[in-house]
Order: structure tokens, then C-alpha cells, then sequence
């Protein structure tokens, strides 16, 4: 089977959006993941701005999937205002995606601090509290949510190694959350990605893919890296999987080079 690709259209690129656009369909992409920050962050834009984004994503030929903010949200925050306030955010998220005939909203789950860390478990039940209420929001709109791994660092991300995601996945599978696989992220944790695929598959909906060190998130090209491509390739080839696969790079030539490379790997 095929890989469905796509990109992401990330916060701060440079290239206008209708010029974006145009790239991914000289490179025959199949979809596009909007980054809901600035300028699209949904409580920032009036109706005239909604209107015209939809406008410009529906003639495209492309499947557009949406990616919720992370800057300055924590589905699993401690302070529940700041819980609460990520959670309206979400919600806000999940209406513009109906409005943009998105059927999938990735999130992340959000961390513990560092200094925190005795209250993990309290941050994981928060976030579940946080899931559970924005499932039955999106269910009643036919909306996925993809809840997505995160990449090592000085807090402790709620959804880092398979086992978890797993867990949160499939606990939630009936409000229709599924599981969204950062290849990048996994890497800097050090994980068997062929294996986290086939712990996944049931609830995988979508996959991002770049590469890195093994330590910094730092989204370079395929075959760039210390993460093994050709392995979760090939698990995805003879998996079930069907979902987009999208590729968050940062130039259309790292694009190109990429791929190229699935190409030659079969996908």
C-alpha cells in the first residue's frame, strides 16, 4: 500500500499560502496540514478571514488536515485556568476544522514540568479530563483527534513512549481519538519505531515524519538523521495504515529529496 503524503504548512513560513499551495500540487502531494498558530490561531481570525481560508484550501484538489496550537497551551497544565483555557482553545479548533471540511485535529498532549514531577500522575488525569471532554466535542462534528507523541526534553511530556500513547489511544478509540506518530519526536527518545507502528496500528490515523540527531528535534531531511527511515517505511508498507503520512520539512528541496527517497523505498 501506498503512503498518502502531505506537508505542513508551518507556523512562520514565509511562503504565502496560495504559492504553497501550488508546490504541493507540483509535487503531486496529497494533503496539507495547517498549523492553527498566527496566523490562523482561530480566535484571531473574523469571519472575512475564515471565509477566505476556506475559500483558498477548496478549490486546492488537496485533503486538509489541521494541527491545534502548542505554543502557550497544556491540555494537562496543573492550574486549571490555564487547563480550562487550553481547552476552549481546542474546542475553537475543532469548529474551524468543521468549517474547513478537516476530518483529522492533531494535538499534543502536553507535559509536567520539570520541577513538577511528583504531580505526573495528577498531569496525566488532568489530560484525560482534557481528551475525554474534547472527544465527545469533536465526535458530535465528525472529527478525529489525533493525539500526537512529543520529543524529549527538560518537562515531562505526558505522551512519550509507545506504551502511553497506546494506552490514551485506545481508551478513547470509541469517541473516534486515534493515534498521530511523530517519527522526529519518537527518535529523540530512542524508540523502536517498525515496533511503535505495529503497537499502533489499530489506532494510527496519521504520521509525521523527519529526521534528527537522536537528541534535537530538529526536523531535518529524510536519511539526514539517526532515525531509521527505511525500518518505519517498511512497517508502514505492510501495515493497515491509510491515513496521511505528512512530511514536516522546511524547504521544498528537503521536500523533493524526500520524496524521492520514499520513492526509491517503495512508498
Amino acid at each position: 500500500m501506498n503512503l498518502h503524503l502531505g506537508t505542513s504548512y508551518y507556523s512562520g513560513c514565509t511562503i504565502p499560502l496560495p504559492e504553497f499551495i501550488e508546490m504541493c500540487n507540483d509535487l503531486s502531494l496529497e494533503y496539507i496540514e495547517i498549523q492553527l498558530e498566527p496566523p490562523f490561531l482561530p480566535s484571531d481570525m473574523n469571519p472575512k478571514q475564515r471565509e477566505a481560508l476556506r475559500d483558498t484550501l477548496s478549490p486546492s484538489g488537496l485533503e486538509c488536515t489541521l494541527h491545534a496550537p502548542y505554543d502557550d497551551v497544556n491540555l494537562s497544565s496543573l492550574k486549571e485556568p490555564i487547563r480550562k483555557a487550553s481547552l476552549d482553545i481546542m474546542k475553537d479548533c475543532i469548529d474551524i476544522a468543521g468549517e474547513l471540511s478537516s476530518r483529522i485535529l492533531v494535538i499534543h498532549a502536553g507535559a509536567c514540568p520539570a520541577n513538577q514531577l511528583a504531580r505526573h500522575e495528577d498531569a496525566i488525569q488532568r489530560f484525560r479530563a482534557s481528551l475525554l471532554e474534547l472527544a465527545m466535542y469533536a465526535h458530535d462534528q465528525s472529527i478525529k483527534i489525533g493525539v500526537e507523541n512529543k520529543q524529549t526534553g527538560l518537562d515531562r511530556e505526558i505522551i512519550l513512549y509507545p506504551d502511553e500513547h497506546f494506552e490514551i489511544v485506545q481508551e478513547y478509540s470509541d469517541f473516534d481519538v486515534g493515534a498521530v506518530l511523530d517519527v522526529g519526536h519518537a527518535n529523540t527518545a530512542g524508540i523502536d519505531l517498525p515496533q511503535y507502528v505495529k503497537l499502533l496500528e489499530p489506532h494510527l490515523i496519521e504520521m509525521h515524519i523527519h529526521d534528527n540527531d537522536g537528541v534535537n528535534d530538529s526536523h531535518q531531511g529524510l536519511g539526514e538523521g539517526t532515525a531509521d527511515i527505511d525500518g518505519i517505511v517498511q512497517a508502514l508498507l505492510s501495515s493497515d495504515f491509510s491515513g496521511p503520512t505528512i512530511l514536516e520539512l522546511d524547504s521544498r528541496e528537503s521536500l523533493e529529496k524526500a520524496i524521492t527517497k520514499l520513492k526509491y523505498l517503495g512508498a
